[in-house]
């Protein structure tokens, strides 16, 4: 603590020598206004360090949250997807083809012949059936997270949008 001072003092007497004309108020004043000035700084500065430490840890934090969130993804099972996907395929002979754009999307392309066939009533139970089929295919292999939906897109092979989930 000593030292700090003799340092401080020091610059007061530096500061009166490059100064002749000031009087000892003046000189006081200054000084005054200078360790005002010194503590105001420190202040700032370690609470600036503090709110950047904070923010860090913040960060740090959000990151690890995304990675983990990225190993549990890891954890899908695609060849196992695949297969649910095929014995779906195989057992409607309606079906052309499945294609998963994500984790949520799915494009159904539908024998055209066999929809225009059904009545409304057939459709709208044949596709929320398969919806649900293609829906318990992906939570049970992970592509699914518990709050997300699944949402099927169904087109005839011309590529015709046939019928899209209710809340679209």
């Amino acid at each position: 603590m000593w030292r700090r001072r003799s340092i401080t003092f020091a610059g007061m007497e530096r500061y009166a020598l490059a100064n002749p004309g000031l009087t000892k108020i003046k000189l006081a004043e200054n000084y005054a206004r200078q360790a005002g000035m010194e503590a105001f700084f420190k202040k700032t500065f370690r609470r600036a360090g503090i709110l950047g430490a904070a923010v860090l840890l913040l960060v740090l934090a959000a990151l690890w949250g995304g990675g983990a969130r990225i190993a549990s993804q890891q954890r899908t099972n695609r060849a196992e997807l695949a297969g649910g996907i095929q014995e779906i395929m195989e057992a409607d002979a309606s079906i052309q083809e499945i294609r998963m754009m994500d984790s949520t999307h799915f494009y159904v392309y539908l024998d055209s012949d066999v929809w225009e066939r059904s009545t409304q009533q057939e459709r709208a139970a044949y596709c929320e059936t398969l919806s649900e089929r293609l829906e318990a295919q992906c939570r049970v292999n992970g592509f699914l997270g518990s709050r997300e939906t699944l949402r099927v897109y169904y087109y005839n092979g011309d590529g015709r949008l046939l019928a899209w989930p209710a809340d679209h």
